[in-house]
C-alpha cells in the first residue's frame, strides 16, 4: 500500500541549539534509503551515516564515527543490516553493520575502490563496482553477507557497468552502462550512461533506454516489472520508469527543477524513493503523487576544527627586500614578513624564535603576487579581497594601504621599476600596463595575450627602468619575447620562434638578456642567451696561447682581486644594515626600513642598488642573434644573472644530469654549479654572495663565489595561521567561480548565466561538513557550464583512518569458474611477476596455499594478499599440463647443455636449485615479487592480445598500433612500430579508443600526409624513398566513447583530410584547451581556456566525431576473447586491399 507524503511546508520542525558540537539543519546529505515501513530514514552527512525519522522532529543519530569517509548507506530487505562504502582502509570498499549501529565488517579488500550498489533481493550478498582486474572499466561483482571470495558478474566491456541493483531477483541485474560525467549538466552526445539489464545466465544485456543525455541510478521494483532511473531529458533531472519488459516511453515519475535528484533507493517495498536533490534528502512517491523534503539535523562534532590556528612553515611564494635584511612571502594566502636571521650579527641576535613571522596581511582574501618598492619601505601586491584582483600598495613605516586598481577586469603579477616610481602589471589576459606613481597615470603599453589562466608568461624590468621584455602569444598558443619602451610603446618581436619563450630576465649591467625556449616539435628545452648590442673580440697575436701569458702579471692580478675582496668583505662587515629593528616579536612594529638612526649617514652614502644609464638595444638582425646554452641537456631553462653579470644560471634535467649550471658570458665555458638544484624563484641577497630560491615549500639559499658554490643552507620559517574552514572554502568557492568567468573560452559561457550560479552554490555551501563534500560540491558548480575538461580538486584535510592498505598482485588471470580449493591460473600476464622466467605460473595451474596457507574456496583473494604489494611471496602451486612441459622443455634444454659441456655437475646443480620442479605428488614450490598494481601489465596485455588478433585475421597483412595518449611517447612507438616489425604490412589499423589525449595532432597529421617524391638509387643496391618514412597504405582509425581530447582531434583531423576511414563509436565531443588553476588553500580546478574549431568552422566541443562505419562492441564477444570492432576494421581493410 503507497504511503501518503506529507508536504515539507506542513511539517512541525523543533529545533533546540547546543553549544557542544555544531548543531545545524541545513546539511549536506548524499546516498540516501528509506526504511521498509517508511518510518526512517538513512543518509550519509559529514562524512559519517546516520539515521533520522522522516519528519526529522528528532536529532539524527549518528551510526558512524571515523575520520575516513563513511558513505552509501544501503538498508537489507530485512532491514537488520546496513551496508556502506568507506575510506577508512586508504581506498573505498563495502562495510557492512547492525543498522541500529555497531562494529562495522569489511566485505572487500582490494586496495582498488569497491563502491556498493545494492543489496540481493535475499538479503544474502551485495553487489558492488570495481575496475580490479580490468583492462579498462569498472565493472561489478558480487561479495556474500558472510564475506569470501567475491565474484565477477560477465566479463570485460569497454563501457562502466556501475550502479547496479536487482531487478525482482538476483538472476537479472539492472546497470548503468556508458561513460560520462553524472555532474555536467543537460550534455548531449555519447560521453553519457543509459540504462541495461544483464541476465546472469546468458551474460546477454538489454538496452533499456537510448538517450543522448544522462540516463542513471537504475532501481528495480520488488515484482521485477518496473525500472526507475534518473534523466535529464527535459532540461532538469527527474525520476522516470520504464516498463522492463521495454514497449513504453519512459514516464516521468518526479517534478523537480533546476538540479534534480540524484542516487536513487527505493524502499523494499517499492513505495517510494529516498534521493539527494542539490544537496538535500527527498522522498519520492513511486506512482509519482508527490514528494517530501526531509529537513534532518545533526549535531555533530566536526572531523576536524572549524577554526584552526597552527604553525605553518609551507611557504608558496617569497621576494627578499633590496637590503636583504627581509623575506616577504605568501603563506596560506597572507602575506607574512620574516627578518633575515642572517642580517644579525652574530654577537646581537636576540634571544628568541628567529624563524618566527610576522603576519602583517591578513584577511578572508587571496593575497599574494607582491613586489617590494627599491627603497624597501612599502611592497605592492594583489588581493581579491573587494571580489576581484586589484592591486594594493602597503607603506611598512606607516601601515596604511592604498588600493592602486578599481577595473573591471582582473589584476596580475605587479612588479615595480627599478627606480620604484613605476609599476607594470597585467590587466585581464591581454593588457600588459605601467602604472606611473608621480605623475598618477596609467598606461596601456602592449595589448595581447600575455597570460593563460591564472599565470602570465613572464616579463622583467630593464636596469634602465625603461624598457620591458615580456611575453605574448600571437594565434598560435605559442610565446614569443617581446622588448618594448615603455615611452614609446612600440613592441618588438626578438624571438620569433616557433617554439614556447617564456620568463625573460635582464642581466644586472643590461647588456644580456635570457629566456627559457621549449620545443614544440621535440621533447626538449633550452635557456636561450641574447646580447642587446653585439660586441667584436679583441685579439693579441703575441699572447694567442694562455701558456705564454707572464706568471708574475698573473700572480699580481689574482693578489690584488684578493686584496679588493678582502676590502669589500671589510666594509660590508663595517656597514650597519638600514631597518635591522626585529619584525618578529609578537608586540614589536613593523618593518621600518631606513628609520634606524646609527645607520642614517651610511645609508645617504651607500649605493642602494646599480645606477645605469638608458640601455641600449641593437635592433638589427636581433632575432637571429640569441643562442642555446647547455645544448647537451634535454631540458632547461634560464633562471638569473649572477649579481655582477659574469654568468647566467641556467637549469637542466633530462638524460645526462640536472641541477643548476653556470655559463661564462664572456669564454661561453659551461660548468656545473649545483648537481643537486631542484628549485625555482630566485633572488639574490644585498651583495649578491647568497642566492636564495624555493623549493618543495620552504626558502634555501646557495652560497656562492663566481661561478662556484661555497655552500648552502635553509631559512626556517614558522608563521601562525588562524583561519575559519567555513570563510575559507567560500573563499575558494568564489575564486573558482571568478576563474571560469575571467578564462573560459566562450564569452557567451555556453548559454549558461553565470552569475546567479555562484550565490547558489554559497548557500549551499553552509551544510558543508568535509574535504569531499565541498569538493562535490565545486564540482557540481563547475560542471554547470556542461564543458570537458573541468574537474575540482581539494585536498583532503580530515586524514585517513589508518595506513592505507597496498594489495599485492600476481599478474595472472584466473578462471572464475573453479570451485576450489585453491585458484586456478587461466594465463600469466605478459611481464607481470608469474612470467619472470625460473618463476612461471602457467595456464592450469592452480595455487594452492600461499606463504603456507591454505587457500580455501571461501578465501578473499584480496585479503590473502593484502599489503602485499612489492614482497616476495611462497607459492604452493599444483602443475597443470602447461607447466609440466615447460619443465619437459626445460630438461631437455639441461641435457643437451651437459652433454655440450662435458656433464658439469656444478652447474645443473645450480640450475636445478632455482628452477622449481614439479615433485612426486605433482607439486612445485616457486617464489613471486608481487606488484602493487596491474593496470599497466592489463593494458600491455591487452595491446598484445589486439595485435595478435588483428594478425590472425589478416594473415599478417595489417599492421596494429595502440596510442594510449597523445604524446610524443606514444608517437614514437607509432613510428617504431610501422617503420620497424610492421614496415612491410600492407595496411594500418591505428586505435585511439581509450586515448585520453594530449597534442601531437599536427604530428601525426603531417606524418601521414607525406607523399613519396623521388628514389634514391644507389648502384647494384635497392633504392629509397624520399621522405624516407612514408605510409601511403590503407588505414584504419578505431575510436569509441573514451576517446578524449586529443583523441578526439585526430580523428576529426584524419577524417576531415582523407587519412584514414573511421570505425567504432561516436567521441564524446570533449576537447578543448585546458589548463590547471591553483585556489588558495591548494584547491584546483581546469579552466578551459581556448575552443578547438575545424576548419569547416565546427566547434569540436560538444560535438563528437562520426564513425564512417559504426560498429558498437559485443560484451559476449569479448568474453570470448573476440573483439568485433577490431574484426570490423580487418575486414575493410582486406576488402580495400582486394580491389
Amino acid at each position: 500500500m503507497l504511503r501518503r507524503i506529507i508536504p515539507a511546508a506542513f511539517l512541525l520542525l523543533s529545533f533546540t541549539a547546543t553549544s557542544a558540537w555544531a548543531l545545524t539543519d541545513r546539511v549536506e546529505v548524499s546516498s540516501p534509503c528509506v526504511s521498509a515501513d517508511g518510518k526512517d530514514v538513512y543518509f550519509s552527512a559529514w562524512g559519517d551515516i546516520w539515521v533520522s525519522d522522516r519528519k526529522a522532529e528528532q536529532l539524527a543519530r549518528q551510526l558512524t564515527n571515523s575520520v575516513a569517509d563513511d558513505d552509501m548507506p544501503m538498508l537489507s530487505p530485512d532491514g537488520k543490516w546496513l551496508a556502506f562504502g568507506s575510506d577508512r582502509h586508504g581506498s573505498w570498499d563495502v562495510m557492512v553493520m547492525p543498522a541500529s549501529g555497531g562494529q562495522p565488517r569489511r566485505l572487500t579488500w582490494s586496495s582498488d575502490s569497491e563502491m556498493p550498489c545494492a543489496w540481493s533481493p535475499d538479503g544474502t550478498r551485495i553487489l558492488f563496482s570495481s575496475g580490479v582486474d580490468q583492462a579498462w572499466q569498472p565493472t561489478l561483482w558480487e561479495v556474500d553477507l558472510d564475506g569470501g571470495a567475491p565474484r565477477q558478474l560477465g566479463g570485460p566491456d569497454y563501457l562502466d557497468r556501475i550502479n547496479g541493483s536487482y531487478a525482482g531477483s538476483a538472476d537479472r541485474v539492472l546497470i548503468q552502462r556508458g561513460v560520462g560525467d553524472w555532474w555536467r549538466r543537460n550534455y548531449r552526445g555519447s560521453f553519457t550512461y543509459d540504462i541495461y539489464s544483464y541476465d546472469r545466465g546468458s551474460h546477454a544485456l538489454t538496452r533499456l533506454t537510448k538517450f543522448d543525455g544522462l540516463d542513471a541510478w537504475p532501481q528495480g521494483s520488488p515484482d521485477g516489472k518496473t525500472v526507475y532511473f534518473v534523466s535529464d531529458r527535459n532540461g532538469s533531472r527527474n525520476i522516470y520508469s520504464i516498463p522492463l519488459a521495454g514497449g513504453k516511453e519512459p514516464k516521468k515519475v518526479s517534478d523537480f527543477n533546476g538540479n534534480g535528484p540524484t542516487s536513487l533507493r527505493l524502499s523494499t517495498d517499492g513505495d517510494e524513493i529516498a534521493c539527494e536533490a542539490f544537496g538535500e534528502l527527498w522522498l519520492v512517491s513511486s506512482d509519482g503523487t508527490g514528494k517530501q523534503r526531509v529537513p534532518v539535523k545533526i549535531a555533530a562534532d566536526p572531523k576536524r576544527e572549524w577554526v584552526l590556528q597552527r604553525d605553518e612553515n609551507q611557504v608558496t611564494d617569497f621576494h627578499i627586500s633590496p637590503n636583504g635584511n627581509y623575506f616577504l612571502m605568501e603563506v596560506d594566502g597572507d602575506l607574512h614578513i620574516l627578518k633575515n636571521p642572517d642580517s644579525y650579527k652574530e654577537d646581537e641576535k636576540p634571544d628568541q624564535d628567529l624563524s618566527r613571522t610576522h603576519h602583517i596581511i591578513r584577511d578572508a582574501g587571496w593575497e599574494r603576487q607582491f613586489s617590494w618598492h627599491p627603497d624597501g619601505t612599502s611592497f605592492v601586491y594583489v588581493s581579491d579581497r573587494s571580489g576581484q584582483n586589484e592591486l594594493y600598495l602597503h607603506d611598512l613605516q606607516t601601515g596604511e594601504e592604498k588600493k592602486l586598481t578599481d577595473s573591471k577586469e582582473p589584476e596580475w603579477a605587479p612588479r615595480f621599476a627599478p627606480k620604484g616610481e613605476r609599476i607594470a602589471y597585467v590587466r585581464g589576459n591581454t593588457e600588459l600596463r605601467v602604472m606611473d606613481l608621480e605623475d598618477d597615470t596609467d598606461e596601456l603599453i602592449y595589448r595581447g595575450n600575455v597570460k593563460r589562466n591564472d599565470w602570465v608568461a613572464g616579463f622583467d624590468w630593464a636596469p634602465d627602468g625603461y624598457w620591458l621584455a615580456f611575453c605574448s602569444h600571437q594565434g598560435n598558443l605559442f610565446f614569443d619575447v617581446y622588448l618594448a619602451n615603455v615611452e614609446t610603446r612600440e613592441p618588438v618581436d626578438i624571438s620569433q620562434t616557433p617554439d614556447n619563450a617564456m620568463n625573460p630576465v635582464f642581466s644586472r649591467d643590461g647588456k644580456w638578456l635570457a629566456w627559457s625556449q621549449s620545443s614544440q616539435v621535440f621533447d626538449e628545452s633550452s635557456a636561450m642567451l641574447l646580447r642587446l648590442v653585439p660586441e667584436g673580440n679583441t685579439y693579441n697575436d703575441d699572447l694567442l696561447f694562455p701558456e705564454d701569458r707572464p706568471r708574475e702579471d698573473e700572480n699580481a692580478e689574482e693578489e690584488a682581486s684578493d686584496d679588493d675582496a678582502a676590502a669589500g668583505d671589510e666594509a660590508a662587515e663595517s656597514d650597519e644594515v638600514a631597518g635591522d629593528g626585529d619584525a618578529a616579536g609578537e608586540d614589536e612594529e613593523a618593518v621600518e626600513d631606513g628609520d634606524d638612526e646609527k645607520d642614517d649617514e651610511s645609508d645617504k652614502e651607500e649605493d642602494k642598488g646599480p645606477k645605469y644609464d638608458p640601455i641600449e638595444i641593437d635592433f638589427e638582425r636581433i632575432h637571429e642573434r640569441y643562442f642555446p646554452v647547455g645544448t647537451q641537456f634535454v631540458r632547461g631553462g634560464a633562471e638569473i644573472f649572477d649579481f655582477d653579470s659574469k654568468f647566467l644560471f641556467f637549469s637542466t634535467g633530462g638524460p645526462g644530469g640536472g641541477g643548476l649550471w653556470a655559463y661564462d658570458l664572456d669564454s661561453g665555458q659551461e660548468s656545473p654549479l649545483d648537481g643537486g638544484f631542484n628549485g625555482g624563484n630566485l633572488h639574490y641577497g644585498k651583495d649578491g654572495k647568497r642566492l636564495y630560491y624555493s623549493g618543495r615549500g620552504s626558502i634555501g639559499y646557495l652560497e656562492l663565489s663566481g661561478n662556484q658554490k661555497r655552500g648552502q643552507g635553509s631559512v626556517p620559517v614558522t608563521a601562525e595561521v588562524n583561519f575559519d574552514q567555513r570563510e575559507r572554502w567560500a573563499e575558494v568557492l568564489k575564486d573558482a567561480w571568478r576563474q571560469i568567468g575571467y578564462n573560459f573560452y566562450d564569452s557567451h559561457m555556453h548559454g549558461i548565466d553565470w552569475d546567479p550560479v555562484l550565490p547558489k552554490y554559497q548557500k549551499r555551501l553552509e551544510g558543508v561538513g568535509t574535504t569531499r563534500e565541498f569538493n562535490r560540491l565545486l564540482t557540481e558548480m563547475v560542471g554547470e557550464i556542461n564543458s570537458s575538461h573541468t574537474w575540482a580538486y581539494v585536498p583532503n584535510l580530515e586524514g585517513s583512518a589508518g595506513p592505507s592498505d597496498n594489495t599485492g598482485f600476481l599478474g595472472v588471470d584466473y578462471d572464475t569458474s573453479w570451485p576450489g580449493p585453491g585458484w586456478l591460473v587461466e594465463r600469466s600476464l605478459q611481464d607481470g611477476p608469474a612470467d619472470e622466467p625460473g618463476h612461471e605460473l602457467y595456464d592450469g595451474d592452480v595455487i594452492l596455499a600461499i606463504d603456507g596457507k591454505e587457500i580455501q574456496p571461501i578465501d578473499n583473494r584480496f585479503a590473502l594478499l593484502r599489503n602485499k604489494a612489492g614482497q616476495i611471496v611462497r607459492l604452493r602451486v599444483k602443475s597443470g599440463e602447461a607447466a609440466l612441459a615447460a619443465e619437459v622443455d626445460w630438461q631437455a634444454k639441461q641435457d643437451a647443455d651437459e652433454a655440450k659441456d662435458g656433464k658439469d655437475k656444478k652447474k645443473d646443480e645450480k640450475a636445478e636449485a632455482t628452477y622449481p620442479l614439479t615433485a612426486d605428488n605433482g607439486e612445485r614450490e616457486l617464489l613471486l615479487r608481487l606488484s602493487g598494481n596491474e593496470g599497466r601489465l592489463r593494458y600491455q596485455q591487452w595491446v598484445v592480445d589486439r595485435k595478435d588478433e588483428v594478425k590472425e585475421l589478416s594473415d599478417g597483412r595489417i599492421a596494429y598500433v595502440h596510442l594510449p595518449a597523445m604524446f610524443m611517447g606514444a608517437y614514437n612507438d607509432l613510428f617504431r612500430e610501422i617503420f620497424g616489425p610492421q614496415k612491410d604490412c600492407d595496411a594500418l589499423i591505428i586505435d585511439v579508443r581509450f586515448n585520453n589525449g594530449g597534442n601531437i595532432h599536427n604530428e601525426l597529421a603531417e606524418l601521414f600526409s607525406r607523399r613519396m617524391f623521388a628514389t634514391v638509387n644507389p648502384r647494384g643496391g635497392p633504392f629509397s624513398k624520399e621522405p624516407s618514412f612514408t605510409w601511403e597504405r590503407p588505414v584504419v582509425m578505431l575510436i569509441n566513447e573514451r576517446a578524449y581530447s586529443d583523441g578526439e582531434i585526430v580523428p576529426h583531423v584524419f577524417q576531415q583530410l582523407g587519412l584514414a576511414t573511421l570505425v567504432g563509436m561516436p567521441t564524446g565531443g570533449n576537447v578543448i584547451r585546458s589548463g590547471g588553476v591553483s585556489l588558495m588553500d591548494g584547491s584546483g580546478i581546469a579552466t578551459p581556456a581556448d575552443g578547438f574549431y575545424m576548419s569547416t568552422g565546427l566547434n569540436t566541443e560538444r560535438n563528437g566525431v562520426q564513425p564512417d562505419i559504426e560498429v558498437q562492441v559485443d560484451p559476449l564477444l569479448l568474453e570470448q576473447g573476440r573483439d568485433n570492432q577490431i574484426e570490423a576494421a580487418v575486414k575493410y581493410l582486406l576488402e580495400q586491399l582486394s580491389k
